[in-house]
């Protein structure tokens, strides 16, 4: 786990379903190859609040020093998608934070 820095909230590249956060390099953490899917968390190292998901990096190959994307978890169509796909029993546990 790494701290990153928001650097757009609504790339062109995406059309705004994504954000993107800084890459910190110098073996401090960031985006990296193999972490596709996993949470990115709002708040500091004990939060549970996610508001993407690992999506894809931009820059040098093996080296993790680029640009991170995430997709968005606060879209509604998204927050629709996740509620009908985690089992009833989970959706009540979900608490959707509004901005």
């Amino acid at each position: 786990m790494a701290k990153s820095r928001l650097t757009n909230l609504r790339s062109a590249l995406t059309d705004g379903y994504s954000v993107k956060l800084s890459g910190n390099g110098n073996d401090e953490g960031g985006a990296c190859f193999g972490d596709s899917g996993g949470p990115v968390f709002y708040g500091g190292f004990t939060s549970n609040t996610i508001v993407a998901l690992s999506g894809w990096y931009l820059g040098p190959r093996r080296v993790c020093t680029g640009s991170g994307y995430y997709y968005r978890t606060d879209r509604q169509e998204v927050i629709d998608w996740i509620l009908e796909t985690v089992p009833e029993s989970e959706a009540a546990k979900i608490a959707i934070v509004e901005p």
